[in-house]
């Protein structure tokens, strides 16, 4: 696996251990919502990967992206369940908190809820998590 692939693997890992559990739609995974059901729908957007040693064979890498975590429950309920499981997953991903996978360690960098939407017969707060990864591979 790559150092992205690692990243991700260690933040999905990091959400499905929050509790209480909900229903996760993963990336590539056939996923068939319930209506009534809330569920989470997270996916990550990679972002620049930078040099962070000196020299021509410098091997530390600065990598960093968001990891989006959209909560999504059913429409005309009121935002208080939504965001206040966007609450929830900020807490699991509060500054400074790491997760890993395969030996690469992400540091979390800030995590906040954006403003809900309504998104068809769901109403939808997006929550974005800011990571970055030193890496030596």
């Amino acid at each position: 696996m790559g150092v992205n692939s690692n990243i991700h693997s260690a933040l999905i890992q990091h959400l499905s251990l929050m509790t209480p559990t909900i229903t996760i739609a993963w990336e590539n995974i056939k996923t068939t919502p319930e209506l009534e059901v809330p569920y989470l729908k997270p996916w990550l957007l990679p972002g620049e990967t930078t040099r962070v040693t000196l020299g021509p064979n410098s091997p530390w890498q600065k990598y960093q992206g968001v990891f989006q975590i959209d909560c999504i429950y059913p429409i005309e309920q009121g935002h208080g369940d939504a965001k206040t499981k966007a609450d929830a997953i900020c807490s699991r991903f509060s500054i400074g908190a790491t997760c890993s996978y395969n030996g690469e360690v992400v540091t979390i960098i800030k995590s906040y809820p954006n403003s809900g939407d309504n998104d068809g017969p769901y109403y939808k707060v997006s929550v974005s998590v800011v990571y970055e990864c030193y890496s030596n591979t």
